[in-house]
Parts: C-alpha cells; structure tokens; sequence
C-alpha cells in the first residue's frame, strides 16, 4: 500500500509534539514538508523529524512538494485560508478543533463539497474525537 504523504501547515510546539510524532511512527504515512515562520525552530525540527523540505511559507509548500495532504496546525485565525487553499490544491485536509467550533466549520464542511477530497475537521480536545467529511 502506499504511504499518505503529508505535511504540517504550522510545525509548532503542539504539532511536534502531538501530531508530527504520530506521522513519523506510521506505516501508513510520510512526512514530507514542515512549515513554519521561525527559521531556526524549523531547522531544528526538520533534523528532527528527518524532514527534507522545509518552508517559512505554506503557500510555496503548496506550490512546491508533491503530497496527499496536510494538517493545519496554525493560529486559529488562519484555519480558513490555510484550509481553502490546500482543498484547491487537491489535497485532504486536517484542521484542528477551533474551525470546527464557529461558523468555519460549517462553511469548510460545504467548500469540501466541490473538491475531491477530505476534510477533517476536529472535535473535542487532542487527535481523538472526529468527524470526517467527504467531498
């Protein structure tokens, strides 16, 4: 079976410690791109996470690195575009719990509608709870 490849939209603290770990072990994905604003806390966790590419912007990440996915691990603010972008890409999505507790929900639940793909959209507190939406 081939792996899911997927890269992380917002490699922070919470994202290397949760999610990015959970990537790494699995026999069913690859992590391929990291993104994140700080430099050097990206250096480091590409040398980590044995990540070959790296980007301060997730736009060029999107534009740049052949993948199946990405998780959104961003400020909450930027959900949205993160998410709106990488569906227009053509990639599943990820999207931690905030989007899913206003009206963003909803409306990336929709959007996902006319692309082919999945958006995930999580519930409750850590990666345990979910619903998974088809587009």
């Amino acid at each position: 079976m081939k792996k899911i490849k997927i890269g992380v939209i917002g490699a922070g603290s919470f994202a290397s410690r949760r999610h990015i770990p959970v990537i790494v072990k699995s026999s069913d994905a690859e992590l391929v791109a990291l993104c994140r604003r700080d430099r050097e806390m990206l250096q480091k966790m590409a040398e980590h996470f044995n990540c070959d590419y790296t980007f301060t912007d997730y736009r060029d990440m999107l534009d740049s690195v052949e993948m199946d996915a990405v998780l959104i691990a961003t400020p909450h603010a930027l959900h949205f575009e993160n998410t709106m972008l990488a569906l227009e890409k053509g990639l599943h999505v990820l999207v931690e719990k905030e989007g899913a507790m206003s009206g963003l929900g909803e409306y990336l639940r929709r959007a996902g509608r006319g692309y082919e793909s999945l958006v995930m959209v999580t519930l409750g507190s850590g990666v345990g709870g979910g619903v998974v939406l088809e587009g």
